[in-house]
């Protein structure tokens, strides 16, 4: 018996060493927390979990970044009607009242709807913003 549990102790002990050697570090390491998208921001704050976002710009504060929501009228599946709200602040920047802050898709924000911010838009169309690592995502506000 003591031959065994030695063993499963020499085998624990080289199991951590090597995803310490790995760059692995114990999750009761101070700092370490899940990250999908390595944006430095740990996933249950992540409002954007598989597009990095280190900004976390939520312009509609419903608990999904900017950068994974193109559903501007927050009917949580990108359609139609998000196409037209883009294309009526396409090619506006800041501080133009034409200039919608929900449609800047870019990361960090550039104060400008163009190409990239229609680009994301094509990329969820038919599909729900996110996903957001906040509980209260889908809901205003969302902090």
């Amino acid at each position: 018996m003591k031959t065994g549990v030695l063993t499963l102790t020499v085998a624990f002990t080289m199991a951590l060493a090597f995803l310490l050697v790995a760059g692995f570090p114990p999750s009761s390491e101070a700092g370490a927390c899940p990250d999908v998208d390595s944006d430095t921001i740990c996933d249950p704050d992540d409002n954007c979990l598989t597009h990095p976002n280190l900004s976390q710009n939520d312009s509609n504060i419903d608990g999904y970044g900017n950068r994974c929501d193109p559903d501007l009228n927050n009917v949580l599946v990108v359609g139609n009607a998000d196409k037209g709200l883009l294309l009526s602040s396409f090619g506006f920047s800041a501080p133009n009242p034409s200039f919608n802050p929900d449609a800047d898709h870019s990361e960090p924000p550039d104060n400008a709807v163009g190409n990239p911010d229609k680009g994301t838009l094509l990329q969820f169309f038919g599909l729900p913003p996110g996903p957001s690592g906040k509980g209260c995502a889908g809901s205003i506000p969302c902090p």
